[in-house]
């Protein structure tokens, strides 16, 4: 991730195969000055990425691993905007678990109160930022621990606990089932859909306990999930929270990645058989267009709630 990757691009002309043209392209994820560290303190995993001045902190969540190793890209970009981040592991890394079925919320405390001890963060609260499971985890934070946060913005989440319990000492928000098995076409829905999260409160995730700012996107081709986010911000709303938003993005589906990421519309997951793959959706050019509008509001949402904000 701190090396520059490089790209070469060479046109065509279909029918004769000359070469009409070439390019060199190099993409880079980090600013001159950001630093990179391991973190293996007490059961904390992850990578921290430090700017080249002391900023606020936040942590990033993802819902999958990249070859046993947490995804740092977010992580990276956002440090080089002057974000003290923590690429945070919580499966798949290390000694962690090999996937997951449930959610030990004190680890996640944990990771926060670690990065509000570095000298190098400013803020007594910090920013959250989390896609698909690890958008959910980052809910529940603000809602078990809402205190400790200072901003949210979360990618493509179904707002519940799948696909078991969050555990937060002695409390405990019941999960719910992927639908696998009763909906091949939308395997990452959650199975009995809106219906069985409204019939079950205590499946749903109340973030509005916190006085946190926030920031939802989401695909309009992500499954089930803007109907979830539809009905957990107007129930936000109703019980009095008025800063939070919804952004869609058309013809957009789940892994709203970075801007100069391919649009990756079939992947694997980490609770399937290797074998098998999922359908993410969304189409290649809205998609990507979205994910250079995604970037654009989290960074102002970030420096709105956080860099303006001094301890």
């Amino acid at each position: 991730i701190m090396k520059p990757l490089s790209y070469n691009f060479v046109l065509k002309d279909k029918k004769t195969g000359e070469v009409l043209a070439t390019e060199q392209i190099s993409k880079s994820f980090v600013d001159d000055g950001v630093r990179r560290i391991t973190v293996k303190t007490g059961r904390i995993r992850g990578t921290l990425f430090l700017p080249p001045k002391p900023g606020p902190g936040i942590i990033t969540l993802y819902g999958g691993v990249n070859k046993g190793k947490v995804p740092e890209d977010r992580a990276a970009m956002l440090a080089s905007h002057g974000f003290v981040t923590l690429a945070l592991a919580f499966f798949g890394v290390d000694d962690l678990p090999e996937v997951y079925s449930s959610f030990d919320l004190e680890y996640f405390e944990e990771a926060v109160d670690y990065l509000l001890s570095l000298p190098e963060v400013t803020h007594h609260q910090v920013g959250l930022c989390g896609s698909s499971t690890g958008g959910n985890i980052c809910l529940t934070m603000m809602m078990f621990f809402g205190h400790k946060i200072k901003a949210c913005a979360v990618f493509s989440v179904p707002f519940v606990s799948a696909p078991g319990p969050t555990i937060y000492k002695e409390q405990v928000l019941e999960g719910s089932e992927f639908a696998w098995e009763s909906n091949p076409e939308n395997p990452l829905g959650i199975k009995g859909g809106l219906d069985e999260i409204k019939r079950n409160p205590q499946k749903q995730i109340l973030f509005e306990k916190s006085d946190a700012p926030l920031l939802v996107f989401v695909g309009e081709e992500d499954g089930n999930n803007p109907d979830h986010g539809k009905f957990a911000i107007d129930r936000a709303q109703q019980s009095g929270k008025s800063n939070v938003k919804l952004v869609e993005f058309p013809e957009t589906g789940h892994l709203i990645d970075l801007p100069h990421c391919p649009h990756v519309k079939e992947a694997k997951h980490p609770l399937i058989p290797p074998s098998e793959t999922i359908q993410f959706g969304g189409k290649a050019q809205p998609h990507a267009l979205a994910q250079f509008q995604a970037w654009d509001a989290l960074l102002e949402f970030f420096k709105s709630n956080l860099q303006s904000w001094v301890k």
